[in-house]
């Protein structure tokens, strides 16, 4: 969630470098993007996320804390239902608020928005019932949690984030989005 929250930043200030972005459980939290020219997005997120809020609320973030068992002031704040802010990004790239499914598989279901700039679409693919996990990761928690499963911290992990789902390799889904777009 904060890479893709990195992701959006750098595709907004430093888009004239970057050719496509593929953030993951999370979303653009500024208003002041202008990118010096429009950068392809794949947005991949899951609905039943409990970090980075699926449809919105006022709750987002805060899974760190949670797992920890502490919370800090301002370790949550208000977030847009993930559409709405795939459609925001769309409308930076000039896209038309029209979308069609580009792929379907299990619960994975991906939609491109039409009319966007050719080396820029724009596409959200949700995976239904998926948490705040790495789309195919079969992991269950920090590298800890491999040796000492039994441990508190990997339990609360599992519990907080969410289940995972099989249905995409993420990475290998991310790259062959990636390897199809490139600088002017």
């Amino acid at each position: 969630s904060n890479g893709a929250m990195m992701a959006y930043r750098l595709a907004c200030q430093l888009s004239d470098k970057i050719a496509a972005i593929a953030p993951v459980s999370g979303q653009r939290v500024f208003d002041d993007c202008r990118p010096k020219r429009p950068v392809a997005v794949l947005h991949i997120h899951g609905t039943a996320d409990p970090c980075a809020l699926y449809n919105g609320g006022k709750a987002c973030g805060g899974c760190f804390s949670q797992i920890f068992g502490f919370h800090l002031p301002g370790d949550t704040w208000a977030c847009a239902p993930v559409p709405d802010a795939v459609r925001a990004e769309a409308q930076i790239n000039g896209c038309a608020m029209k979308t069609r499914v580009v792929f379907a598989k299990g619960a994975v279901t991906c939609v491109r928005y039409e009319g966007c700039p050719a080396n820029a679409p724009v596409e959200l693919c949700s995976i239904k019932g998926e948490g705040h996990r790495w789309p195919g990761a079969t992991d269950t928690g920090p590298p800890a949690c491999k040796t000492h499963p039994d441990r508190r911290i990997c339990s609360r992990y599992a519990e907080i984030v969410g289940p995972a789902s099989g249905d995409i390799d993420g990475s290998a889904f991310i790259w062959d989005f990636f390897r199809h777009y490139h600088l002017p």
